[in-house]
């Protein structure tokens, strides 16, 4: 994605209005009274009494300071970074953005001349039918949109947007919710706290403050208790409701006191009363915070509709209205669509909606005839309100490059990330808690392992002892190739154990998906935590099966041939570990985990003897993650002088002739190669999170 930031001019004209159900009167409408206000805090030529004095007075949000959000304000400030930013009178718009454009090519145009601001203390919603944009819109608002091609011009606090200044100075809320379902509802919030909140507050007060933080979102009495949902195992763990986890997440992206609030439907699943719940949350925050929120939502309800200080309208990616929401429906009655009396007991957005929907079918009977039916529908009725805003939204983008230079009218405030250290131990500290309460996989793996290793030993057992030199050539050969298969499937087995967790990394994976999002923390922490972790619950795993192997079959050499078998386990976690790195879900991981198996398992050497492949496939041994763990296993088990005279025939494999320390230099070069790989990866997909 690129953007192209220039300062336009009144004089650049937008399509024209030359087209659409307009008659001539309707060509200049007039709603009802002033045309739409501007945003609060702005000065709108269209609308005189809209002055800074005037919204600070009308909505009182500088000494408004309700029980509700006492902890916001008063004994989570140290938490939250500071009171209430008071609002100076020449400070620029907290969140301004003009003639935006967004396409995913020439015939795909997703937001069209888009232009809007939003200040501190207000509450703003962002609604249209589905497709119109809204998710697009504050996407881009917010720096999470990672695909497409925009222009126009963006500013925040009157500096140009950039990706870290956004991130690190607001909270996105998401649809989907993902909290680790066995992480309680306290240690969900001091995760975050700890990773977002100044380095100077002691772990202790954001223990204290994050357990102030829950008590004013309503969630004390839930703090200990699970946060719930499904584990990667299908298990369902049961907690907390769908709309507590919504003031949850609030109360997560909170906890740092952003200066902006972006929230994508947060409604979005909930009943009414939950939903009136997320919302009063939502505005009384804007408010008593003094922040500025800017949410989506499809079709709110009138209790809902009175608490948003302004509305935008989208349809098809154009702007139709901008302004206070009791004007909206003024406003299109003044284009000749309807007016209050057609409204009846219908919510206004419901209404709005309606018009402005153009992807189905209206009845005649239903819609009337005036209402809007195609893309020319829409695109007429938004330059009827684009050209009233045009030169008002040229003035406000010179006010903030003005302003901007101005460094004491500044009152963004960007909070810093964490050290990497401290995202290794918050890392480390979670990841043993989840695993702590859910042993499930660690078990079921370490079972499997064990069976296979007394089933194995068993096995070998019996034949451990020939005397190889005693045998005609055919006999030993016979023999020995059997053996060697008993170590093969030991060695496969071992490498397939590893797939048991795939699901729970996959799942952590998600989180780390979510997480990336909201610049929580740093790939590279990510990436070796979860390493690490990995890597020791094979090792803890792998390591008295093998050994119990080893000392059962007696094998030659248990400590080395002990090692050998962890080596083969850790190299396919860290197959396990790229596999979901570069894939989207458990499922796809699965796919390419198996295929580096199969390949593996061709090209080893034992199924089909590399003497007899096709020269054409030979070289895939080089590459083969089982061959030289296999070769290694053969070496130090058939080496011996023992039987050296009796494999010179070229069907044998001369074995004794390698070298076992060049076998475990190829693995660790294979395992090196996909850790590598497996960071990089991350690194390219996820580069946006810091």
């Amino acid at each position: 994605m690129s953007a192209v930031e220039s300062t336009p001019t009144a004089a650049e004209a937008l399509p024209g209005p030359e087209y659409g159900p307009f008659s001539a009167a309707a060509a200049e409408p007039t709603p009802p009274g002033a045309a739409p206000e501007s945003p609060q805090g702005l000065t709108d030529p269209t609308s005189p009494a809209a002055s800074v004095r005037a919204m600070k007075k009308k909505h009182g949000y500088e000494r408004q300071k309700r029980a509700s959000f006492a902890g916001l304000t008063t004994k989570s400030s140290k938490l939250l970074r500071t009171a209430p930013v008071e609002h100076k009178e020449n400070a620029p718009p907290l969140l301004v953005w003009h003639r935006l454009n967004l396409s995913y090519g020439p015939s795909a145009p997703v937001i069209v001349n888009c232009s809007g601001a939003v200040d501190r203390g207000n509450f703003v919603a962002v609604l249209g039918p589905s497709g119109s944009g809204k998710t697009s819109l504050i996407d881009l608002l917010s720096s999470r949109k990672t695909t497409g091609y925009f222009t126009g011009v963006l500013r925040l606090d009157g500096l140009p947007f950039t990706q870290s200044r956004v991130r690190h100075s607001s909270a996105y809320i998401p649809t989907i919710q993902a909290f680790p379902a066995l992480l309680t509802v306290l240690e969900t919030l001091t995760f975050v706290a700890r990773l977002r909140c100044p380095r100077s507050v002691s772990d202790a007060e954001v223990a204290e403050n994050s357990t102030d933080l829950l008590d004013e979102f309503g969630l004390a009495s839930k703090a200990s208790e699970y946060v719930g949902g499904t584990l990667a195992s299908g298990q369902v763990v049961k907690g907390l409701s769908d709309g507590q986890k919504r003031r949850l997440a609030i109360a997560r992206g909170v906890i740092s006191r952003p200066s902006v609030v972006f929230a994508d439907e947060p409604t979005r699943g909930l009943d009414a009363g939950a939903t009136l719940s997320v919302m009063k949350l939502l505005g009384d925050l804007a408010r008593t915070a003094n922040i500025g929120v800017l949410c989506t939502i499809h079709q709110p309800h009138q209790t809902i509709w009175k608490m948003f200080d302004r509305v935008y309208f989208l349809s098809a990616g154009y702007v139709m209205y901008d302004g206070p929401a009791a004007d909206a429906v003024p406003w299109f009655g003044g284009l000749g669509y309807f007016g209050e009396q057609q409204l009846g007991s219908a919510s206004p957005s419901e209404v709005c909606i309606d018009l402005m929907s153009i992807d189905f079918f209206k009845p005649a009977h239903l819609y009337g005839e005036n209402t809007m039916r195609d893309i020319t529908d829409v695109a007429a009725a938004s330059w009827q309100f684009t050209k009233t805003k045009l030169e008002f939204y040229d003035d406000v983008l010179m006010r903030c490059n003005m302003v901007a230079k101005d460094e004491e009218t500044l009152q963004l405030i960007i909070f810093d990330a964490a050290s990497f250290s401290t995202e290794i131990r918050e890392l480390f500290v979670r990841a043993f808690k989840l695993r702590r309460r859910d042993p499930t996989g660690q078990l079921l793996r370490f079972a499997l392992m064990l069976a296979v290793s007394l089933g194995a030993a068993w096995a070998f057992g019996p034949t451990r002892d020939v005397d190889y030199g005693e045998m005609n050539l055919t006999t030993a050969h016979r023999t020995m190739h059997n053996n060697q298969g008993i170590l093969f499937f030991y060695i496969c087995a071992a490498a397939l154990s590893m797939f048991v967790p795939l699901r729970s990394v996959a799942y952590d994976h998600a989180h780390f998906v979510h997480e990336s999002d909201e610049g929580l923390y740093s790939v590279a922490a990510y990436y070796l935590t979860n390493t690490i972790v990995e890597m020791g619950s094979s090792a803890i795993t792998a390591a008295p099966c093998a050994f119990a192997y080893a000392t059962l079959a007696g094998l030659r050499d248990v400590p080395l041939t002990t090692a050998l078998l962890c080596g083969v386990a850790l190299l396919y976690t860290q197959i396990l570990i790229f596999s979901v790195a570069i894939t989207p879900s458990a499922d796809h991981a699965y796919i390419v985990a198996t295929g580096i198996f199969i390949l593996g398992f061709v090209s080893s050497g034992y199924p089909v003897a590399v003497e007899s492949m096709n020269q054409y496939y030979k070289w895939v041994r080089h590459y083969s993650t089982l061959k030289p763990p296999f070769d290694a296993f053969v070496r130090i088990q058939f080496g011996s002088s023992a039987i050296q005279d009796r494999t010179k025939d070229p069907g044998w494999h001369n074995y004794h002739q390698g070298n076992v320390g060049t076998d475990i230099s190829i693995m660790l070069v294979t395992w090196l190669f996909f850790s590598v790989t497996s960071f990089f990866c991350m690194r390219f997909l996820y580069k946006h999170e810091h």
